[in-house]
């Protein structure tokens, strides 16, 4: 079971909560008092922490094929295109989110490459010089987030 965000509720909602657990506190602080509510919660064992981190690739993978085990997967490596980009890729897909670490290899499910990836896509203008010497701008369809399989 997940906690509650009370990073979304009122000043006074939080202050209401915290007196009815019993939390005394000499400044109220929003963002310190959101997180004794958190530990508060974990403490009284309303809600419980996840034995592995909730952004472990691995074992949610492993939950994925537990649900489905004809489910396909493939391995890939995605890509840095420039010092620029995140250090993860980040794969939304039916309410499900993935973060992908860059130049790593990975086992991921294959209808995110085939649903998601190959159609992420994003125009590059590239200089082109013609014969006579004037150079022209062309826009080039490009991956966004450049993979191999492996």
């Amino acid at each position: 079971m997940k906690g509650i965000n009370y990073h979304t509720w009122k000043d006074s909602e939080i202050i209401a909560q915290l007196e009815a657990y019993g939390i005394v506190y000499d400044k109220y602080v929003r963002k310190t008092a959101a997180n004794r509510l958190k530990e508060e919660e974990v403490k009284r064992g309303v809600v419980t922490l996840p034995a592995k981190s909730e952004y472990d690739a691995p074992s949610a993978l492993d939950e994925m094929k537990a649900k489905d085990p004809e489910m396909e997967t493939m391995n890939v490596i995605f890509h840095r295109t420039s010092d620029l980009d995140a250090p993860y890729v980040f794969i939304g897909l039916n309410g499900v989110c993935f973060y992908i670490k860059r130049d790593e290899e990975i086992e991921i499910p294959k209808y995110l490459i085939d649903a998601v990836i190959k159609d992420a896509v994003e125009d590059r203008l590239t200089p082109v010089q013609q014969a006579n010497g004037d150079i022209n701008w062309i826009t080039r369809k490009v991956q966004k987030y450049p993979y191999s399989l492996v």
